[in-house]
């Protein structure tokens, strides 16, 4: 009996000792994997496994390429097909790499037997394949035109119009929330502007031609002053503001007939209060870039790392106010902490754009009239293209 229990004595304390020394491991594992020092040994790990991520890919698209060509190649080896229409015949050979290559106009052009005669006369050509095709576009509607775009309804309603009657059904529109002088009509622009392409679409493209159903993605960033631009006076929404426009704009789009046929998507109100302070940000910020790094703020580009209590956390700490880098407007004579740059356009035709924007004036392209921005100083580019 005795010795039994001194058997299960000696199990249970080694066993312990064992658990011990493996938790004590662990934690010192734990704390050596996850120490800042450590950061930039996992920021190459993840830049090496994104190259090698990005090399697979390239490599099955090789893959994929060579796949079509050799099933090219088998096309053209296969009988020889009879046109009825001309009561000719037509044959397909093998032809070198080159061949594949050649391309006259928009098609890839199959040739003859003889490829000298071929060379000189195409007989029947295959369609290229469709490429993407977007809008671009940063206005909310007719009426804002701050950015000077020069886009208008009809322009952009025109472009989707050859889009489609080209063979393509898919739109994609960026537009910017926040925009000063922005108004309800504005952002409700952007679903009833949607909702008319893709009405475009119904309306002058026939059933037995449609490449199945349209699909209109409207996607909005919201807007930050950025310095040397005429708004670099203005004052910057709040993250409830920015969301309050955006659910306005998406419950907009839920009221539209075609809506499923429409999508919207709108960038993150968190992330873009901390651009605005850290693009009109000063001296006082550099304390708070710090202590968030201390906090464990890394690879915040990445949507999955980034953790705003973080930087929430760090602002509080450094007792900075963000409000005053933000909702806070500029009055023209404030100094900037980036006025000591030159970049090459003078803060007064800063100025005056900043008034046109308010007023909503369009200046006109620098190739149309000069409005004195200063640029001129650099001795060439636009101000001096006539003149060459």
């Amino acid at each position: 009996m005795y010795h039994q229990t001194f058997i299960i004595m000696t199990a249970i304390v080694y066993f312990t000792v064992k658990a011990v020394c493996a938790v004590y491991i662990l934690c010192h594992l734990w704390t050596f994997i996850f120490h800042r020092h450590m950061y930039g040994i996992w920021d190459l790990i993840l830049r090496l496994m994104r190259i090698a991520r990005v090399r697979v890919w390239r490599y099955r698209r090789q893959r994929k390429e060579e796949a079509e060509r050799r099933a090219r190649r088998k096309a053209r080896r296969r009988k020889p097909e009879t046109d009825k229409s001309k009561g000719k015949t037509e044959t397909a050979v093998p032809s070198s790499s080159s061949d594949d290559d050649d391309v006259i106009g928009k098609t890839k052009v199959i040739y003859l037997e003889d490829p000298k005669v071929a060379r000189m006369t195409p007989t029947r050509s295959e369609p290229m394949e469709k490429i993407p095709l977007e809008e671009d576009e940063d206005i909310g509607s007719d009426d804002v035109e701050q950015e000077n775009k020069g886009l208008t309804e009809e322009v952009i309603l025109k472009g989707a119009s050859e889009a489609f009657h080209g063979g393509w059904n898919r739109v994609k529109l960026y537009f910017m929330l926040g925009l000063p002088t922005e108004t309800v009509e504005d952002m409700e622009g952007i679903a009833l502007l949607s909702e008319k392409i893709a009405e475009l679409y119904y309306d002058e493209i026939p059933k037995e031609q449609r490449n199945g159903k349209v699909q209109v993605v409207a996607s909005s960033s919201f807007f930050v002053p950025k310095p040397f631009t005429p708004f670099q006076w203005a004052k910057m929404c709040t993250k409830e503001e920015f969301l309050e426009r955006a659910y306005l704009v998406k419950d907009k789009f839920k009221e539209m007939l075609n809506r499923k046929s429409l999508k919207y998507n709108y960038h993150e109100a968190d992330l873009t209060v901390l651009e605005g302070i850290l693009a009109r940000g000063d001296r006082r910020v550099a304390p708070v870039l710090e202590e968030a790094y201390h906090k464990g703020a890394m690879f915040d580009s990445w949507g999955e790392y980034f953790n705003n209590d973080i930087w929430m956390k760090a602002f509080e700490t450094c007792g900075v106010d963000m409000d005053f880098y933000t909702v806070r407007e500029r009055s023209l004579d404030e100094v900037f902490p980036w006025d000591f740059i030159d970049a090459g356009v003078t803060k007064e035709f800063l100025k005056r754009e900043w008034l046109a924007a308010v007023s909503e004036k369009v200046t006109p392209n620098c190739r149309q009239q000069c409005s004195g921005c200063g640029a001129r100083q650099y001795g060439g580019g636009v101000c001096f293209e006539d003149k060459n």
